[in-house]
Parts: structure tokens; C-alpha cells; sequence
């Protein structure tokens, strides 16, 4: 099982860029432990973002995994125009799965990656992942 981390830590929001990724907590919400197992998986909230004016960008998710990085997912946030944390309509919701290995992973690791052209300017608010 995951730790289980004080309610404080879902507050935490880290902003990532193409130069500049970003280690979050991972958080088990109360109704994880209702899943069976190997069927959790995490959901991360972009509550900000900014595109680059280079090309696209996408956000690639990695969990430290028995001593090793390994990547469990990656996406886009469509339309590709910018918001702030303060318009939550916008904020937009993904969820991955963690694999059965890997549940014991209390951080995950977030970058944003350029898929054409540099990825200058483009960044992400992203808030705690929360399993579920």
C-alpha cells in the first residue's frame, strides 16, 4: 500500500517547463483502497497553462519504480490555449495507470516535452496526483 500522506500535502502545485521538471506527492484518496489491486491509478490536475509559441508540448509522467524512473504515461492539454489557476473551469483532469510494481511509489516526476520546436515559454501548473 501507498502512504498515505497528511490532507496539507494535495495543496501542492508545482509549475513545469521544458527546462524545469517537477517531483509532486503521491496522495491515496480514501476510496483507493476500494479498487482491487493492480486497478489504481493516478490523476493529476493541470490547473494552469501556458503554450508555447514554438509547437506543441506534452506532459510526460514518470514514477520512481523499485529504484527506477519509469515512464506511465504522457498527454496533451487541449484546446492549446493558455489559463490560470484562478479560471478552474479550465483545469483539466488525466488519468494514469499505476502499475501493480509500482504501488508502494509515494512521488511521481512531471516534465514537459517539446514535440516540435523548442517548447520555449510553454509551462504547467500541476497539482498533487492523487490515487485513486
Amino acid at each position: 500500500m501507498a502512504p498515505v500522506f497528511p490532507r496539507d500535502a494535495r495543496s501542492e502545485t508545482v509549475r513545469v517547463s521544458v527546462n524545469a521538471p517537477a517531483s509532486l506527492a503521491l496522495v491515496r484518496s480514501p476510496d483507493a483502497s476500494r479498487r482491487p489491486h493492480g486497478a489504481e491509478r493516478i490523476v493529476l490536475t493541470v490547473s494552469g497553462y501556458e503554450p508555447s509559441s514554438a509547437g506543441p508540448v506534452q506532459i510526460v509522467v514518470s514514477i520512481g519504480c523499485h529504484g527506477a524512473e519509469r515512464a506511465i504515461g504522457a498527454f496533451a492539454v487541449l484546446p492549446a490555449t493558455g489559463f490560470t489557476v484562478d479560471d478552474k473551469r479550465r483545469q483539466q483532469h488525466f488519468a494514469l495507470t499505476l502499475p501493480a510494481e509500482c504501488e508502494r511509489a509515494d512521488r511521481l516526476t512531471v516534465r514537459l516535452v517539446a514535440n516540435r520546436g523548442d517548447g520555449s515559454g510553454a509551462h504547467a501548473d500541476i497539482g498533487v496526483g492523487e490515487i485513486e
